[in-house]
């Protein structure tokens, strides 16, 4: 009976232990009256207290997001009204992080969040996005008939087709300028006509398809959602090949006869991995999280494209001849489109 009598009494005071402490730890600290309890002490002035309550209940209590958005809105409007700007317009980069729509009211929102808000600018930190575009190609392009017999003034090319479609980064550095990186599958289709203008005549198509690497520098004015930008950088040209298809209509002097024929030639892949240099302009339509863009720009190789072996053999009867590329520059106009995702976002200072 005794021991049964200790028993129960022990278990007595281990939960007036058990009460008694968690009683002083919600005395010590209450999170249903935490985020009240900071803007009552914002209100009086008491900024120092504030911050120091509601930075405890940022790692003690579950909040809503509707709740947090509150405690780092007053933790902003603190830091404002002590003059620590830099801490201001971090919370104010988190409100906005977990709620990028958040949208300003002048009549609720504390008069120093609506001054800081006036202060900063919103941008993001990154955006990913998928662009594709058209472009108009040129090449200045010669070519040499094996033995040097002249083509005369016969010789002549055609611009080519051609399309692109990647992946593309964007590093806002601020609120105005970005650092981009594209990464592109490009196709080029051109057909070029030569021949020495009386016995042969030579039609040629070749599709080159390879991938370019992009790097450039953007900036816009950014006072709207439809913001006009400006860019100038880089390319490098990744080479991997292509094919070629010749249709010969050769005429045999001796007999007038014409003979047409059509075959598939071997490229050798001479052409070589070039770098280039572009200048673009951009119109962009932005909102929260998405943006959307036309563009155009002007790109053109530093060096020769091809190295100045021979691109393609034509042995045909008593004539033979040779394709060959030199001093081939391209250069080129693109027009394309674009969307990007916007993420991470942050704030800055306006001044």
């Amino acid at each position: 009976m005794l021991i049964n009598k200790m028993y129960y009494t022990k278990l007595i005071y281990s939960f007036l232990f058990l009460c008694i402490t968690v009683y002083t730890c919600k005395a010590q600290f209450d999170c249903n009256t935490a985020l009240k309890k900071g803007n009552e002490l914002l209100k009086n002035g008491q900024y120092d207290e504030s911050i120091t309550i509601l930075l405890n209940s940022l790692k003690k209590c579950h909040y809503s997001k509707h709740e947090k958005n509150q405690v780092y809105k007053i933790l902003a409007s603190n830091s404002y009204e002590i003059d620590d700007i830099e801490r201001a317009i971090k919370y104010a980069g988190m409100l906005y992080l977990n709620n990028p729509k958040y949208k300003l009211d002048k009549n609720l929102d504390p008069s120093s969040f609506v001054a800081l808000h006036n202060k900063i600018k919103i941008f993001p930190r990154h955006s990913f996005g998928f662009r594709a575009a058209l472009a108009k190609v040129k090449f200045n392009i010669i070519n040499i008939p094996k033995n040097d017999k002249p083509f005369k003034d016969y010789q002549y090319y055609t611009y080519t087709s051609s399309g692109n479609f990647g992946l593309t980064y964007e590093k806002h550095l601020n609120y105005s300028n970005t650092l981009n990186l594209e990464y592109l599958w490009n196709s080029i289709s051109y057909r070029h006509e030569f021949g020495d203008g009386e016995n042969v005549k030579v039609i040629y198509y070749e599709t080159n398809n390879f991938t370019k690497l992009t790097l450039f520098l953007k900036t816009g004015y950014r006072r709207f959602k439809l913001v006009p930008e400006l860019y100038g950088g880089l390319y490098y040209n990744m080479n991997s090949g292509g094919w070629a298809w010749a249709h010969i209509d050769y005429i045999n002097s001796a007999d007038t006869v014409n003979i047409n024929v059509s075959n598939y030639y071997e490229i050798k892949n001479s052409r070589r991995n070039i770098s280039g240099v572009l200048l673009g302009g951009r119109l962009s339509l932005n909102f929260i999280r998405f943006g959307f863009y036309f563009d155009t720009r002007y790109a053109r190789d530093l060096r020769n494209l091809v190295n100045t072996d021979d691109r393609i053999i034509v042995h045909e009867t008593s004539y033979d001849y040779y394709y060959k590329e030199n001093d081939v520059i391209m250069s080129s106009w693109e027009f394309g489109f674009g969307i990007v995702y916007k993420t991470f976002y942050k704030t800055k200072s306006k001044y």
